[in-house]
């Protein structure tokens, strides 16, 4: 009778530990979840501030396809529209519109420098097949604004 209360106690502690230990791996799952999303949502509501904010200019071709909110290494990406500028002939060189792009992306993101955020875009130049990446960190902003 002893060796059989033993049994039935050995058997209950074993599967209340697989329970605890199953319950804990799906808690973890669900809470990283849950802060996945939550980070995805602010990212989100974030960089749809910044759209708002920030003018991107196309010249000579010259278009902004692709740019990024890197944070902690977990990066944000997202595809702008096409933006045209009325007087597109002031910028007439690569050095311009990037020069143009850093001085409003240092004015518009200084909140997520802040954060720390670094800022990366790419213009694709598809006339001559040309790919020009920057990244604008807070360093290179503090720099540039002096």
């Amino acid at each position: 009778m002893a060796a059989k209360k033993v049994k039935v106690w050995f058997v209950m502690i074993f599967w209340f530990v697989i329970a605890v230990f199953v319950g804990h791996e799906v808690y973890k799952l669900y809470d990283g979840y849950q802060i996945r999303r939550h980070e995805t949502k602010l990212y989100g509501d974030y960089i749809s501030d910044l759209q708002q904010k920030l003018p991107i200019p196309v010249a000579l071709g010259v278009e902004l396809v692709d740019a990024r909110l890197i944070h902690n290494r977990v990066e944000t990406q997202y595809m702008f529209d096409r933006y045209y500028i009325e007087n597109s002939e002031k910028y007439t060189s690569y050095d311009d519109v990037v020069n143009y792009m850093t001085t409003n992306v240092c004015q518009n993101f200084s909140d997520a420098f802040k954060l720390g955020f670094d800022y990366e875009y790419s213009f694709v130049d598809e006339q001559h097949n040309l790919i020009l990446n920057e990244t604008i960190t807070p360093e290179r902003c503090q720099y540039l604004m002096m």
